[in-house]
């Protein structure tokens, strides 16, 4: 039986995933990924967790139909897990601030991370340099019509942030290369992207905004 099919950024997301001995998708809805990395060896064992139960029923029943061992929890990010069951945990399709909030507010630090947000990515990046992650792996991949951005991040001695976790990634400099990998340099996908986000930034300074987290992205962008 094939595995199920996935979108390009859920591929992109095993393709980080490679392989690990225990997998957390955080946030699995239909348990697609967590059913994939099963079937195909990427993970020894996996479990799926979701704020929304009826979400992790579709996951459960995806996973019978593949008669795979597929565990769930319900509850909010990592907060249902224990340190021993992740080794890696995978977030995916929300948005920077949740991630960062998920992170910063578990019980415990995973020591890799397979992160695709799908907006206000700088937020992930400066969470993850301030928990003590490095950054291995950051590219971003066009899917039927949204930019994403995908990082894999590793940290043995990495620590959850706290409750502060916003009063203290707003304190980092904005001159930083937290706006997208330079490894983008050879991604095919980048000039694209490059042109739409340069665009869209430009008129957002044109229109009267002095952030400067957006001049810094501006500056940045046309450094790669």
């Amino acid at each position: 039986m094939k595995p199920p099919k996935l979108s390009k950024r859920l591929q992109a997301a095993v393709t980080l995933v490679g392989h690990t001995e225990a997998l957390a998708d955080i946030g699995c809805d239909h348990g697609k990924l967590c059913v994939y990395c099963l079937a195909t060896g990427a993970a020894d064992k996996a479990v799926g967790v979701d704020i929304s139960a009826p979400s992790l029923a579709k996951a459960e029943r995806l996973a019978a139909e593949y008669d795979l061992p597929l565990q769930t929890r319900v509850g909010d990010g990592l907060k249902p897990l224990g340190t021993d069951e992740v080794e890696t945990a995978v977030i995916a399709g929300m948005g920077g601030m949740e991630i960062a909030r998920i992170l910063a507010t578990a019980p415990f630090a995973p020591p890799r991370l397979v992160l695709v947000p799908h907006k206000n990515t700088d937020a992930v990046t400066r969470y993850l340099s301030l928990a003590g992650y490095t950054v291995k792996a950051d590219f971003v991949l066009l899917d039927e019509g949204h930019w994403y951005r995908a990082l894999a991040a590793e940290g043995a001695a990495a620590r959850p942030v706290g409750a502060d976790w916003q009063t203290e990634i707003d304190a980092l400099s904005p001159w930083e290369n937290w706006y997208v990998g330079a490894q983008n340099a050879d991604n095919p996908e980048y000039a694209a992207y490059k042109a739409e986000r340069s665009d869209k930034l430009t008129r957002i300074v044109r229109a009267g905004n002095r952030d400067e987290r957006v001049a810094a992205e501006i500056e940045y962008l046309n450094r790669i």
